[in-house]
């Protein structure tokens, strides 16, 4: 099983908790500025992963969308060698409403 980058940091905005809890069981209590500090940290990791996973999944979308317009649907039947991807629909339909 190989580890990818993006699996490693998928566990980053949860990375500051694990300590927290640990260190608050087993040697003091940490005040609640801590505790927001690790909520804060969860926050903004957890939003800028999400918005850089929707950035991958958009660029393949579009990647794949172009190869099926390009090569792909020619090696379906012939009635499909006709059809476009969604990408194309819907960059043909904003072409025209203009």
């Amino acid at each position: 099983m190989d580890i990818r980058r993006h699996d490693l940091l998928a566990a980053v905005p949860f990375a500051m908790f694990p300590p927290l809890i640990l260190f608050h069981h087993f040697v003091a209590s940490l005040p609640w500025t801590a505790w927001l500090l690790g909520l804060a940290w969860t926050v903004i990791s957890a939003s800028f992963i999400g918005w850089r996973a929707w950035r991958l999944i958009r660029a393949t979308n579009i990647k794949n969308a172009r190869d099926y317009d390009r090569r792909a649907k020619f090696d379906l039947p012939l009635e499909y060698a006709a059809s476009e991807s969604l990408l194309a629909h819907q960059r043909r339909q904003r072409r025209t409403n203009r």
